[in-house]
């Protein structure tokens, strides 16, 4: 699989947190996994956070790109991936469908909470449509909200729509190859 575009001036970060939650098994952490999930249907969503405190102070944003790879997928079916900003804090090792850390619940169960738990609005929309390949989402207001705002970072939550019920994974910040692993390309 051909790697992602990354330009002569981009500094690549990797997750410092990421995990799945899944509708299905509502007290479930998946931390450890290699893979993020994300099912159409809002039935199993994934959860990325990157460190932007190691960019160089006064950094101006360019451009920002979330690439992730697309290991599998559970049939040929197409899916549309939103991306949220994530508006409260998550613990990698402790996120479930029902909380955000260990004891506090998300205000709407899947971090669904409009406002309270995620924006309303998606930053970005990429229809998947392959597997083994690479796909860019388009994060520079979100990115750049985070650096004018560091305590705003609580990363962001992709989410799974469209008409055929199917499952796409993708590589984790724990899947075996390194290079294959998701990244945030910023570009300034």
């Amino acid at each position: 699989a051909p790697t992602p575009t990354v330009p002569a001036d981009g500094i690549i970060l990797r997750p410092t947190a990421d995990t799945y939650i899944s509708q299905w098994y509502t007290s479930e952490n998946y931390d450890q996994e290699p893979l993020l999930i994300v099912r159409q249907g809002d039935i199993i969503s994934s959860l990325i956070k990157f460190d932007l405190s190691d960019l160089p102070p006064g950094t101006e944003l360019r451009q920002a790109w979330l690439n992730l790879y697309v290991y599998h997928r559970s049939n040929k079916g197409g899916m549309y991936a939103r991306v949220y900003r994530v508006r409260r804090p998550w613990e990698s090792g402790e996120a479930t469908w029902e909380n955000a850390t260990k004891g506090v619940a998300w205000a709407q169960p899947g971090c669904n909470g409009q406002g309270g738990d995620r924006d309303p609005a998606a930053a970005d929309t990429v229809l998947l449509k392959a597997e083994n390949a690479w796909f860019s989402f388009d994060l520079t207001e979100m990115v750049r909200g985070w650096i004018e705002d560091p305590q705003s970072n609580h990363g962001l939550v992709i989410k799974g729509d469209g008409g055929v019920s199917v499952e796409y994974q993708f590589a984790s910040s724990e899947f075996g190859k390194r290079l294959f692993r998701p990244q945030l390309v910023i570009s300034s």
